[in-house]
């Protein structure tokens, strides 16, 4: 028997990470690809060398002064390393792909206990630190304006060498497009209320309930905006609206849907 791949993808603040983790207990001989990981790293790893950035954001007399400055630092021979040498502006910046900022930024991850782990520049990442409202936001607007067609190849070849050897629960947005072979896509949905009840206490009361709904009604327009809620042949939406926890929705997604592909 063949592995299954299985995509989970939906609705900010569904909770479909939390129902990938609960999937893990129920589908023998799996991994959890957590690619939404990868783009939180991303921005947090872009807020990490912002002491490396010397962008030029004002005036033209601030771009001179860098300009110097940099040229002074290149003739010193104890200049450390800027990972965005040859990046003068935010402009030249904004033109680098996802993947060529995964490798500047040194942003590998990794499988441990069957979960994705990130690294920045060798170092683990704490994952709670990436789940901030403002790396959130950043993760929709990066993932709705660039450029990912090298990203999406490269998962594209991860997924296919993992399912070698194991039953794939792959999160991400736009799987359609990154990973169209996969035996199922499950859409998770709830409603908006719920959502921002979720997203609030996963947040443990940093922020107030009416701006976590601001947060996710903006991730829900730049979401929509880049057609991220495509569904195709295989997709199957869940509504979890009124599940008590993310155990008994992972539950209620195995016994109907993915018990089936495993007997097949």
């Amino acid at each position: 028997m063949s592995n299954i791949v299985i995509g989970i993808e939906g609705m900010v603040g569904a909770g479909k990470t939390s129902i990938c983790n609960e999937l893990l207990d129920l589908i023998p001989n799996s991994i959890f690809v957590d690619g939404s990981k990868i783009y939180r790293a991303l921005i947090e790893a872009l807020h990490m060398a912002k002491d490396s950035l010397k962008f030029e954001e004002n005036s033209q007399e601030e771009s001179s002064k860098n300009e110097d400055l940099k040229s002074e630092d290149s003739a010193s021979p104890n200049k450390k390393p800027n990972i965005f040498d040859g990046i003068n502006s935010l402009e030249q910046m904004a033109m680098l792909t996802p993947f060529d900022l995964l490798k500047k930024l040194q942003v590998d991850f990794k499988i441990e206990d069957r979960k994705t782990v990130i690294y920045i520049a060798g170092k683990k990442v704490d994952e709670e630190a990436m789940k901030s409202m403002q790396n959130s936001i950043g993760v929709s607007k990066m993932a709705n304006m660039a450029d990912n067609s090298k990203l999406f190849a490269f998962a594209h070849q991860i997924i296919q060498e993992y399912s070698k050897k194991f039953n794939l629960i792959v999160s991400a947005r736009d799987l359609v497009k990154i990973y169209p072979e996969m035996d199922l896509h499950i859409f998770i949905t709830a409603s908006l209320d719920e959502r921002v009840k979720r997203r609030y206490k996963q947040l443990n009361g940093e922020y107030t309930i009416e701006e976590v709904r601001n947060s996710i009604v903006e991730r829900d327009i730049l979401h929509e905006k880049a057609g991220f809620n495509e569904t195709f042949d295989k997709t199957v939406k869940i509504d979890v609206t009124e599940d008590s926890s993310a155990k008994e929705s992972a539950r209620k997604i195995y016994d109907k849907y993915i018990s089936k592909l495993l007997d097949e």
